[in-house]
């Protein structure tokens, strides 16, 4: 299948890599064949008061009938 991609870290290097929080995504282990119906780390960046912050979630992406 196309469209598949690699996540080789676990979520406590991604929450140390983008000095994010997030409890959401702690079941999360590396793959190597994220398919598009996988759940996934996202990193979500937003701006409050001045001050970046980082979040670290899980999504899944890909066409999803209704």
């Amino acid at each position: 299948m196309c469209g598949r991609f690699v996540v080789p870290s676990t979520t406590a290097e991604l929450l140390s890599f983008f000095d994010a929080t997030g409890d959401n995504a702690a079941d999360w282990q590396p793959s190597y064949s994220v398919a598009p119906t996988d759940p996934a780390p996202i990193v979500r960046e937003w701006s409050h008061d001045e001050t970046v912050q980082r979040n670290v979630d899980l999504a899944s992406w890909g066409l999803k009938p209704g």
